[in-house]
C-alpha cells in the first residue's frame, strides 16, 4: 500500500498520466467511478493497461528485463530512470510530448476518504518520531507539496486557513509598504550574500558606491561575461566596507541576470539566510522609455544604511516577509505585470513548482528582477536544478525567454512557501497601485480620439470579446462549465469531460487556427456521441455565448467615433466561433459600419503569434506604424503591436481592473478559488457594470465601486436582495408557504425585488406589503403587564421619559398626570431614561403605575390593527410568513399573539432573541445571511452594521404608529410625520432602488436565457456588503451621512 501511495504521488506530479485517455480507453474504470490514476497504480499496469497514448506498458516491460524482474511500476521506472537513460516508452520511439496542455490536471472528484484516513493516522504516528525542532518544518513541507493527500483532515484544514489561502493573495495586488514606518534593526540574525550580475562593466563603480550602504558583513558574488569586465570588477569591489569575501566568475551570456543566480551561484547562495540580487540594468531596447529605472531600483534597495536596515528588519521579523522589492517604476507600463509572452513557459514552471492554480491576468513580481529576499523563501527556484543550457542564447530578446518567465516566479514562490512579498511604496512618484494602474485610469477620452485622428494612422482595428462585447464572468473558461451544467445529465458530464480535450486535439493536429466545426469533429471522435446530440450541444454553446454578451458602452462610443473618422475600421479576433455568428453578435449589440472582419479560424492565422496582423497589413497595403489596435489582451493586442511599432489603445478587461483595486482584489481572488458558477455570475454582473468603462474622470481607489447611489443599488443592494429573494423562494416553497407579507419599511424594496426576480416563474407564493411597525404591533398585542415589560426592555438610548412612553406605548400624559408622576416618582416628562441589556428596574414602577392607561390604548389600537390584517388576508391562510430585514422577530411574535393562525418569518438575519419567539409560539424564524447571532465582537460584519443595511434598504415612507377604526368603521392608519431631514435623501433612495432593480433584471436575464437553474449566491452578496461596510472610504462615509434614518423607537431620533 505504501509503495502504491508513493507511486501515485510520483506519477501525479510528473504529469505523464492522461486521465481522459485512460477513462476513454478503459470504460470499465469509468463506469466504476474510480480515480483512474489510482486504478492504474493498483491494477492497471499489472493488466498491461497504458497510462497515455505515449506509453506502452507491455512494450516497456517486455523490452526491459530489469524492470520485469524487479516488478516495479513501469511508468514510475520510466519517470525516475528510464527517461534519463534514453529508454523508449513505446514501439515508435516517440517520447512524451512537451506540450503540457495535452495532460490537463484531473479535476474529477472521487471518494478517497478511506485512503486519506489511513495516511492521516499513519502520519500522526510517524511524525511523533521526528525531533521537535524539525517536526513543524517537516509537516509544512508535506502539506505544501502533497496537500491533495491530506485534504479534509483536521490538521491540514487548519493549516490551510492560516497559510494556503493567504499565499494565493499573490494573484491580487499586495498592499504597498511604507518603509519609513519600519523600525530599523541594529543586529542581524543570520548571514548575507549579495549577487551582482555585471553585464555592463562601466556600471561597476556605481554599484560599488551603493554597496557601501550595506551595514552588516556580507559575501559578494559577481557574475561577468568578459575578461575586461572581470578585471574592472576586481578593482571596483576590492575594498568595500563589510565585504568579507568577493567571488567573481565569468559566465556565458545566457539567462540574463537570472541564470547566474539560479545556476552558477546556486549552491553558494543557498547557504545564506538572506540574499540581495542586483544587476547592471540599462534597457537599451526601449530607447529611453524607462530611463531612470535602474537608479530607482538601486535607491530603493541600497539607498542608505538606514534603508537597508529597515529592509532586513522585514526579512527577519517574527512573521517575516519572504522578498522585498519596490513597486513598479513609474515609467514602466502597467501591462508588464502579466504573463505577456511567457505564459506557455509559465504553465510548465507552475506544474514543476506545484503552483496551482496558475495566476490569471495581473499578479505581483519584482519587475526588473532586483530584490532582497530570504533564501528559504526562494528555495523552490533554487531546487529546480535548472541549468544554464536550459536558457536560450542572448540575442537581445526583450521577453518570452526562460529568464523572463522565472522573474515572474520570484513572488509566486514566496507565497508558495507561506510568506509574503513586501512591496515598497515609491516615495518619489507615489501611486496607490503596485502595478501603476493610474496610467490607465488617468487617460481621458479626448486623448483617445486624438490617437484615432492621428494622420499617421490609416486603419483602426478593434478586438471583439472583452473589448467590444463583455460577459458577466471572471474567467471566459467558465462558459464551458455553464454549458455543461445547462445541458445536465450524462450529456453534460460528457461535454465537461471531452470538450476541452477535443479542442486540444484539434489544435494539435492543425497547422492553422480551428473553428467550432473542427473542434466538434474531434469531439465526436473522443466522445463517440451521435451527431444529432453533438448538434444540440453546439447549438447550446452558441446560445449561451449569445446570452452572456452585451456591448461595452464606452467602447461602443469609441467605435462609432472611429467610424466617424472616415478611416477603415476593421475587427480582428482570435476566436473559434463562426464568422457569421460573430457578425450577428456585433450587429445585435449595435456595432455597424466596419470595413472588414478578420476571424482567426476563417483566415487561418492568429493575432497572438502576429500572423493575423501580417494579413491585415497586406490586405490594406499599409506599414505597421499606420495601424492602431484597440483591445484587451496584453499580449496579442498590446505587446505584439508594440513590438511591430504599431500604435495601440489598451482597454483593460473589467475583471483585471477589479483585480488591481485594493478592496476589490480579494473578492476576485476568493471567487476564482471557489470556482462556483453561481457565485461567479453574481459577482461578474457587478464587475461588468463597474469596470467596463474606459474613462474614469473621478476615480477613487479607496472606494469599492463608484460612489453613486445607483451604483450602490446595483453593486451592493442588488446582489444582497436578489440572492435573498432566491433563498426566500426556495425556502418558502419547501415550507409550503401560501403567502409572504413583506413588512414596512425595508420590506417595500424587498418585495419589489422578490416580485421582479420571480417574474415568469410558477408556483410562487402570494406576496403583499404589510404596513406594520414594532410600535403598532407591540401595543396592540399587549395582554398583561409582562407584555409591557417585554416592550420596555428593548434597548433605549438616553432620552426623555416622555418620549419613551410615546414611542413605545403611544401614550402622552397630560399635565395632571405628570404632576401625579412627579409626586410619586420624582420624575418630569423631561427626565432622561436609558435601557441597556434589558434593565428596566427604574422604569418598572412607573409602567405599573400607568398600566391602565397603556391597556386603554391597547384596546383602541387592537381593533384597528386586526381589521387591517383581515383586509390583507392574514386571517385566512393556513401557511403564511412575514419577511423583513430581521433581528429578534418581535413583530412576528406580536402577530402570533394577536390571532390563531401561525405566522412564520424569513429574514436577512436574526439574533439570539429569535429562538425564544420560535419556542414560545411554535413557529419558524429563518435567517438568510446569519441566524440566531449573539451580540459580540465575533458577530458577522453584516450584523454589526445592520443599521447601515437598514439605511440602504429604507423607503421614503413615514413610519406607521398605529391603526384604529374611524366613525364609519373603516380602518385608519396613523403615521409619524416625516421631517425635512428625512425627506432630503429621497432622490438618493430612488437611485438606490433603480440600481437594485437593474441588477435584478440583469440577473433574471441570465436565468431566462443562459442558466435556468441560476441561484444568485448569498455567499457573494454577503462578501460584497461586508467588504463595503467594514472599510468605508471618506467619499462613501460622506454619501452615507446624507442617508438620514429615524430610530425614535430606540431613543436615537434621526441618525445620519
Amino acid at each position: 500500500m505504501i509503495r502504491d501511495i508513493v507511486n501515485y504521488i510520483i506519477i501525479k506530479f510528473c504529469g505523464c498520466f492522461d486521465s481522459l485517455y485512460y477513462l476513454h480507453t478503459y470504460p470499465d474504470c469509468r463506469k466504476a467511478d474510480q480515480d483512474p490514476l489510482w486504478h492504474f497504480v493498483r491494477y492497471g499496469w499489472k493488466e498491461g493497461r497504458n497510462p497515455s497514448p505515449f506509453f506502452d506498458t507491455r512494450y516497456y516491460i517486455a523490452n526491459n528485463p530489469d524492470v520485469r524482474a524487479s516488478e516495479v511500476n513501469p511508468l514510475v521506472h520510466y519517470i525516475r530512470y528510464g527517461r534519463k537513460e534514453g529508454r523508449s516508452p513505446n514501439p515508435s520511439s516517440d517520447t512524451f510530448p512537451n506540450n503540457s496542455n495535452i495532460y490537463k490536471k484531473d479535476n474529477t472528484k472521487y471518494d478517497f476518504a478511506w485512503l486519506k484516513n489511513i495516511i492521516y493516522k499513519f502520519g500522526k504516528v510517524v511524525i511523533k518520531a521526528v525531533p521537535n525542532k524539525l517536526r513543524y518544518p517537516v509537516v509544512i513541507w508535506f502539506y505544501t507539496h502533497f496537500g491533495f493527500i491530506f485534504k479534509g483532515t483536521p490538521d491540514y484544514s487548519g493549516w490551510l486557513v492560516n497559510f494556503a489561502t493567504s499565499r494565493n493573495i499573490s494573484y491580487s495586488p499586495s498592499g504597498l509598504l511604507d518603509l519609513n514606518k519600519v523600525e530599523p534593526i541594529l543586529e542581524l540574525q543570520g548571514n548575507i550574500a549579495i549577487h551582482l550580475h555585471v553585464f555592463y562593466p562601466d556600471l561597476a563603480k556605481e554599484l560599488a558606491e551603493r554597496l557601501i550602504n550595506v551595514p552588516f558583513p556580507y559575501d559578494l558574488y559577481v557574475s561577468v561575461v568578459s575578461d575586461d569586465a572581470e578585471k574592472l570588477c576586481v578593482s571596483a569591489f576590492s575594498n568595500l566596507p563589510n565585504c568579507q569575501k568577493v567571488v567573481i566568475r565569468q559566465v556565458i551570456n545566457r539567462g540574463r541576470d537570472i541564470a547566474p543566480m539560479l545556476c552558477i551561484f546556486r549552491d553558494d547562495l543557498s547557504q545564506y539566510d538572506y540574499i540581495a540580487h542586483i544587476h547592471t540594468k540599462k534597457s537599451l531596447y526601449n530607447m529611453g522609455a524607462t530611463g531612470g529605472w535602474r537608479g530607482y531600483l538601486y535607491r530603493s534597495l541600497l539607498g542608505s544604511k538606514d534603508r537597508v536596515r529597515r529592509i532586513l528588519a522585514l526579512l527577519q521579523d517574527s512573521q517575516p516577509y519572504g522578498i522585498v522589492y519596490p513597486q513598479n517604476y513609474s515609467l514602466l507600463p502597467y501591462w508588464a505585470n502579466t504573463w505577456l509572452a511567457n505564459k506557455e513557459e509559465g504553465k510548465k514552471l507552475c506544474s514543476m513548482l506545484s503552483i496551482d492554480p496558475m495566476p490569471r491576468g495581473y499578479f505581483d513580481y519584482p519587475a526588473g528582477s532586483m530584490f532582497w529576499a530570504r533564501t528559504d523563501a526562494l528555495a523552490p527556484l533554487f531546487n529546480t536544478r535548472i541549468n544554464v543550457e536550459d536558457f536560450p542564447e542572448e540575442h537581445g530578446q526583450t521577453d518570452g525567454t526562460l529568464a523572463h518567465t522565472l522573474e515572474r516566479f520570484l513572488a509566486l514562490c514566496v507565497w508558495r512557501e507561506g510568506k509574503r512579498p513586501a512591496i515598497l511604496r515609491d516615495e518619489e512618484n507615489p501611486s496607490w497601485s503596485p502595478w501603476r494602474f493610474e496610467q490607465y485610469i488617468g487617460r481621458d477620452y479626448k486623448s483617445m480620439l486624438e490617437m484615432l485622428s492621428d494622420r499617421k494612422v490609416q486603419v483602426i482595428a478593434f478586438d471583439v470579446f472583452d473589448t467590444l462585447l463583455v460577459r458577466p464572468l471572471l474567467n471566459p473558461e467558465t462558459i464551458k462549465r455553464l454549458i455543461a451544467r445547462s445541458i445536465g445529465n450524462d450529456r453534460g458530464l460528457l461535454y465537461k469531460e471531452y470538450r476541452d480535450l477535443a479542442e486540444v486535439y484539434a489544435r494539435r493536429d492543425s497547422d492553422k487556427d480551428v473553428g467550432l466545426g473542427e473542434i466538434y469533429k474531434y469531439f465526436k471522435k473522443v466522445s463517440k456521441m451521435p451527431q444529432d446530440v453533438l448538434n444540440i450541444l453546439m447549438e447550446k454553446e452558441v446560445k449561451i455565448e449569445e446570452g452572456l454578451l452585451e456591448p461595452r458602452r464606452d467602447v461602443l462610443n469609441l467605435f462609432n467615433d472611429a467610424i466617424a473618422t472616415g478611416k477603415p475600421v476593421v475587427i480582428i479576433t482570435d476566436m473559434f466561433l463562426p464568422q457569421k455568428l460573430i457578425e450577428k453578435l456585433l450587429n445585435e449589440n449595435g456595432y455597424k459600419g466596419w470595413n472588414t472582419l478578420f476571424v482567426s479560424n476563417k483566415v487561418g492565422a492568429r493575432k497572438d503569434n502576429g500572423k493575423l496582423y501580417e494579413i491585415v497589413l497586406s490586405h490594406f497595403g499599409i506599414k505597421p506604424e499606420q495601424l492602431i489596435m484597440i483591445g484587451d489582451n496584453e499580449r496579442s493586442d498590446v505587446q505584439i503591436p508594440c513590438d511591430m511599432k504599431s500604435s495601440f489603445l489598451h482597454v483593460l478587461q473589467p475583471v483585471e481592473l477589479a483585480r488591481g483595486l485594493p478592496r476589490f482584489a480579494p473578492l476576485i481572488m476568493y471567487h476564482e478559488q471557489k470556482a462556483d458558477v453561481d457565485s461567479e455570475i453574481t459577482l461578474g454582473l457587478v464587475v461588468r457594470k463597474n469596470f467596463s468603462p474606459i474613462v474614469y474622470p473621478s476615480f477613487d481607489p479607496a472606494s469599492l465601486v463608484r460612489v453613486e447611489p445607483y451604483n450602490w443599488g446595483y453593486s451592493i443592494v442588488g446582489p444582497l436582495l436578489v440572492s435573498f429573494s432566491e433563498w426566500l423562494l426556495q425556502n418558502s416553497l419547501k415550507d409550503n408557504i401560501e403567502a409572504l407579507y413583506f413588512l414596512s419599511r425595508e420590506g417595500k424594496l424587498m418585495k419589489e425585488i422578490f416580485d421582479c426576480w420571480c417574474e415568469g416563474l410558477h408556483d410562487v407564493p402570494l406576496t403583499d406589503y404589510l404596513v406594520l411597525s414594532r410600535r403598532a404591533a407591540g401595543v396592540a398585542a399587549i395582554n398583561s403587564f409582562d407584555d409591557i415589560v417585554e416592550i420596555a426592555k428593548t434597548e433605549y438610548f438616553p432620552n426623555k421619559v416622555g418620549d419613551f412612553l410615546y414611542t413605545r406605548f403611544g401614550i402622552r400624559l397630560n399635565d395632571n398626570q405628570w404632576k401625579d408622576v412627579e409626586e410619586k416618582f420624582g420624575w418630569s416628562r423631561d427626565t432622561v431614561v436609558e435601557v441597556r441589556q434589558g434593565n428596566i428596574k427604574q422604569l418598572a414602577p412607573l409602567l405599573q403605575f400607568l398600566y391602565e392607561t397603556i391597556v386603554d390604548k391597547t384596546r383602541s389600537e387592537r381593533q384597528g390593527l386586526l381589521a387591517y390584517l383581515e383586509l390583507k388576508g392574514m386571517l385566512k391562510h393556513n401557511q403564511q410568513a412575514v419577511v423583513d430585514i430581521g433581528y429578534g422577530g418581535s413583530a412576528q411574535a406580536y402577530l402570533n399573539k394577536l390571532f390563531l393562525q401561525k405566522v412564520d418569518g424569513y429574514y436577512l438575519m436574526t439574533d439570539y432573541r429569535a429562538n425564544k419567539v420560535s419556542k414560545t409560539f411554535g413557529v419558524n424564524l429563518h435567517g438568510c445571511f446569519c441566524e440566531n447571532v449573539d451580540k459580540s465582537i465575533n458577530a458577522p460584519i453584516i450584523f454589526k452594521f445592520s443599521f447601515e443595511v437598514e439605511k440602504l434598504l429604507s423607503s421614503n415612507e413615514p413610519q406607521v404608529e398605529y391603526y384604529e377604526m374611524d366613525s364609519n368603521y373603516d380602518v385608519q392608519a396613523h403615521y409619524r410625520e416625516l421631517t425635512k431631514e428625512e425627506m432630503a435623501p429621497a432622490e438618493i433612495r430612488n437611485e438606490i432602488r433603480r440600481g437594485t432593480l437593474d441588477y435584478t433584471s440583469d440577473a433574471r436575464q441570465i436565468r431566462e436565457s443562459v442558466l435556468h437553474d441560476f441561484h444568485p449566491s448569498c455567499w457573494t452578496a454577503q462578501m460584497l456588503i461586508e467588504t463595503f461596510l467594514s472599510q468605508l472610504s471618506q467619499n462613501e462615509k460622506d454619501l452615507f451621512a446624507k442617508l438620514a434614518l429615524d430610530d425614535y423607537y430606540c431613543g436615537r431620533g434621526m441618525v445620519t
